[in-house]
């Protein structure tokens, strides 16, 4: 225990008989009390690593006499984290639609040290408990969708086809088996040897391997991959042995993008839209969906035609079919990745989010990035950025460095993106506004700790002022527009938000028109969006963290400001110095402020890319103090060696 601060991470030692017999017998089942729209926690299982729960999602005008479709959702990550909360976006818009959506908590070998069987074991409890309680959940026990993500979706496809490992005492005369799958980028054969090494044991890896033990009553599926995951190998046999056997399987492929690309726009709703359309499609839902469709026509559904005629057994020969057949604007998206990379130079206010977008949509992969530290100095150095070895294209924060980075990149292109004078002063007005209300502006040295205006306005100016801001933009247009002057070819000068869109990129980046439309970004009602992230954040911190307790918050001086005092990461004398220059930097910085009493260590969303651009300082935090929450907004250390 920790009397300072008041926080306690319980050990558990050896028990006695007695209270494990308490701990792993059923306890009596309690009524469950909703309102409208609203979640509520409720155990399903008892182990020996402790009570497990679910989160349920009930819909509007739900009553427990209803017989609803259900949907559950295992969230992925049991290995290497405990994504718990990776399916609440869906959960909440599924059950808006009419769905109890739930989301399941299960051991991990990563948060409980069990055995990957564990995790099979329970996602077939859950099931199971929610087949045999209908009445408590004004569920149809017959139309209960199963849903994963990574090993949660290896879960979501045990419970309809791996034997054994079910729980001690359970009455398997429960099916466990799901009515539809909803899997996302599943991890659906652990037979290889590195996977086999993560197991522990070969034959269990061949056990809940799902794709080794399909069969004819499967359930209707639907698989999600990006065309850059390792797995899709795995989809792809599970998509062509399903449909050999007679089960309706579709797969949905994402161009450019890897594992996990279902979490993050436009990929997160285009996934949802057609999830919808699933559930939709075999009576579980009614009317149009509540998300626009848009995104969903970036997927693509491969044809059965594609994979049939190749080996069963021989995954690396169905990815190769499929890609030769289904994947040759990929392939020239990688050659283009290799050849040059793409730069949006135009400074903030000038729809820069708009042809961050674009670019996704043309398969150049991009960033939407602000500089930090590190790449500053690099960027001053005229070094290569180490974002860019993920990454075709950067826009936004690396704008007034055009020529460092075409110096450092040559053959590249660079997009100036432009606005019309009245509209950009007005959101230059109300985002200095909003900045100044949320981050300090000076040091104690007097030199800006936002580097906004004084590298992308190039003015020094710390308050928004009409005339000079415009002077700077002026200024800023014509020096990109002499520097490419005998160029042409390098420059290309969209006004988006007067109407510029693909007629105008497309022929630039010798790229196919797309038949989607040119995306339009709404700044300041995404504004609103973050607010509400930002509420949700400052949620779990006052859950996990007492109100007497120092903590660090790494969170790029982006998140909006709450009434709970904290450290910021670096700082100098309470204030946000910017990140790292290096990992020996960090390490020495977190020690210093842990001695001086900081318990606890926060990363918001917005700074995971510390996790990969601090390798050995990732490490430090992963071998020498426990991580107490992982999930899509935060991650949270505590700060008690282990």
């Amino acid at each position: 225990m920790n009397a300072t601060c008041g926080y306690c991470i319980i050990k558990v030692g050896i028990k006695n008989f007695a209270s494990l017999m308490t701990e792993i017998l059923p306890q009596p089942i309690a009524p469950i009390t909703a309102q409208e729209n609203t979640v509520v926690r409720y155990p399903y299982k008892q182990t020996p690593q402790g009570k497990l729960t679910l989160d349920i999602h009930f819909p509007p005008g739900w009553k427990p006499v209803d017989r609803r479709s259900a949907v559950v959702f295992f969230f992925g990550g049991g290995f290497y984290g405990h994504l718990k909360g990776q399916f609440k976006y869906q959960a909440a818009y599924l059950a808006t639609r009419g769905l109890v959506a739930i989301e399941v908590d299960y051991r991990t070998p990563y948060a409980k040290g069990t055995t990957i069987d564990k995790s099979t074991e329970d996602a077939k409890s859950a099931v199971r408990w929610l087949r045999s309680h209908p009445q408590l959940l004004g569920i149809d026990p017959e139309r209960i969708a199963v849903a994963g993500a990574s090993g949660g979706g290896q879960m979501a496809a045990a419970t309809c086809t791996v034997k054994g490992y079910d729980a001690p005492g359970e009455d398997l005369s429960i099916s466990c088996q799901a009515n539809l799958l909803l899997l996302f980028n599943p991890m659906l054969d652990y037979s290889d040897a590195d996977r086999t090494e993560l197991v522990g044991c070969a034959e269990m890896a061949r056990n809940i391997s799902p794709n080794l033990n399909l069969h004819p009553d499967l359930p209707p599926t639907v698989l999600f991959y990006g065309t850059e995951d390792p797995d899709l190998d795995q989809g792809i046999s599970y998509f062509k042995q399903a449909r050999s056997l007679g089960v309706e399987a579709t797969l949905y492929t994402a161009d450019g993008v890897g594992h996990g690309f279902f979490k993050q726009e436009p990929w997160l709703n285009a996934t949802l839209y057609l999830s919808d359309q699933f559930f939709r499609q075999y009576g579980y839902l009614e009317g149009d969906p509540a998300l626009p469709g848009d995104g969903a026509a970036l997927m693509r559904q491969v044809k059965v035609e594609e994979v049939e005629d190749t080996p069963s057994n021989s995954n690396s020969s169905v990815r190769s079919s499929v890609i030769l057949a289904v994947y040759a604007r990929f392939r020239n998206r990688r050659t283009a990745q290799e050849s040059h990379k793409v730069f949006g130079i135009g400074l903030s206010g000038t729809d820069s989010e708009s042809l961050s977008e674009a670019l996704n949509q043309l398969g150049i992969g991009t960033k939407y990035y602000a500089h930090n530290r590190t790449a500053l100095n690099a960027l001053l150095k005229g070094s290569k950025l180490s974002i860019l070895e993920q990454y075709q294209g950067l826009v936004d924060g690396i704008a007034p460095f055009y020529g460092q980075l075409d110096r450092v990149y040559p053959s590249s292109k660079f997009i100036l993106t432009v606005r019309e004078k009245q509209s950009w002063l007005e959101s230059m007005a109300n985002l200095a506004s909003t900045m100044a209300e949320n981050v300090s502006w000076l040091n104690p040295e007097g030199e800006p700790l936002n580097e906004f205006l004084l590298y992308q306005l190039n003015s020094g100016l710390f308050e928004f002022n009409a005339h000079r801001y415009w002077q700077a933009y002026e200024s800023y247009v014509q020096g990109v527009l002499d520097y490419f002057q005998n160029r042409p070819s390098a420059l290309l000068v969209m006004d988006i938000y007067n109407g510029d869109g693909w007629d105008k990129l497309c022929p630039f980046l010798e790229r196919t028109l797309p038949s989607l439309p040119f995306p339009r970004s709404h700044y300041w009602k995404s504004m609103h969006s973050w607010s509400k992230e930002a509420e949700a954040t400052w949620a779990y911190i006052e859950m996990l963290i007492p109100a007497d307790c120092q903590f660090i918050f790494v969170d790029d001086c982006k998140t909006e400001a709450s009434h709970r005092s904290y450290l910021p990461f670096l700082e100098r004398d309470g204030q946000y110095w910017g990140a790292p220059p290096d990992d020996e930097t960090a390490i020495a910085e977190l020690e210093r402020m842990r001695q001086a009493g900081a318990k606890f260590i926060v990363f918001a969303s917005v700074a995971f890319w510390w996790f990969e651009s601090y390798p050995q300082f990732h490490h430090y935090l992963r071998s020498h103090f426990s991580c107490i929450l992982a999930n899509e907004r935060l991650v949270v250390f505590h700060l008690e060696f282990k």
